[in-house]
C-alpha cells in the first residue's frame, strides 16, 4: 500500500523527481502520515475511530466502486487486446485469455457494481453491540468514503485544466494504434509545465 502511494506522487510530477533522494523523502513523509493517523487506534476510544474506518474505507462500498472503475479503465477503455499484448511482453503469454476477458469485461464490473448498489440501498448506522454510532460518526465515515473514490473524476478534472485539452482529445489518446504518439505529447507538454513552474519559482 505505501509503495503504490509513493509510486503515485513520484510517477505524477516530475518536480517530485528532480529531487535528490526523492523516493525516500516521499516514503518518509507517507509513513509518518499514516503513523500519525495510526495513533487513533490506540487511544482509549481507538477502537471506535477503528469501527468507523473499517466499516467506510476498508470493506466499504467505495472499495468496489474503485475496483469497477479500474477494470471499466482496463477493458473498455484502454483495450484488453493491448493490455494482453503488454502482459505478454513482460512474461511472455496470456493463459486462459477468455476466462480473463470475461471476468474483466462482464464479471467483475457487474458484481462490484451490484454490491455497490446493495450496500447503498441496504445502509445502516453503524453499531457495535448495543452502541450506535451518533450522526457525527455516520458523516465523518462517509466522508472517508468519498475521499477515495472523489480523486477518480476529480484528478480527470484536474489533466483537462493543467494540459488546457477536452476530454474528447483525452480520449483520443486512448486507442492502442496512437496511445504511444499521445503519451509522449502529454508528457512534454506536463514536463514543459513542470519546468515553467520551477523556473518562475526560482525568480
Amino acid at each position: 500500500m505505501v509503495e503504490c502511494a509513493v509510486n503515485f506522487f513520484i510517477d505524477g510530477s516530475a518536480r517530485i523527481r528532480s529531487y535528490r533522494w526523492h523516493r525516500e523523502i516521499v516514503t518518509a513523509i507517507i509513513c509518518v502520515c499514516t503513523g500519525l493517523v495510526g495513533i487513533l487506534m490506540v487511544t482509549e476510544g481507538g477502537i471506535y475511530f477503528f469501527e468507523i474506518y473499517n466499516a467506510y474505507a476498508v470493506t466499504g462500498w467505495c472499495i468496489f466502486l474503485i475496483a469497477a472503475c479500474e477494470v471499466i479503465a482496463i477493458s473498455w477503455v484502454y483495450g484488453l487486446d493491448l493490455y494482453f499484448k503488454e502482459i505478454t511482453k513482460m512474461i511472455g503469454s496470456v493463459k486462459g485469455k477468455w476466462w480473463l476477458t470475461f471476468c474483466l469485461k462482464f464479471l467483475t464490473p457487474v458484481l462490484s457494481l451490484a454490491i455497490v448498489g446493495y450496500s447503498l440501498a441496504g445502509f445502516r448506522p453503524l453499531k457495535v453491540g448495543n452502541y450506535v454510532f451518533p450522526l457525527w460518526a455516520q458523516c465523518l465515515g462517509h466522508l472517508m468514503s468519498l475521499s477515495s473514490v472523489i480523486f477518480i473524476p476529480g484528478y480527470a478534472i484536474y489533466i483537462k485544466l493543467k494540459t488546457g485539452k477536452s476530454f474528447a482529445e483525452l480520449r483520443r489518446c486512448v486507442p492502442p494504434k496512437k496511445e504511444k504518439m499521445c503519451i509522449e505529447e502529454e508528457r512534454h507538454s506536463l514536463n514543459s509545465m513542470d519546468n515553467r513552474s520551477e523556473s518562475f519559482s526560482s525568480v
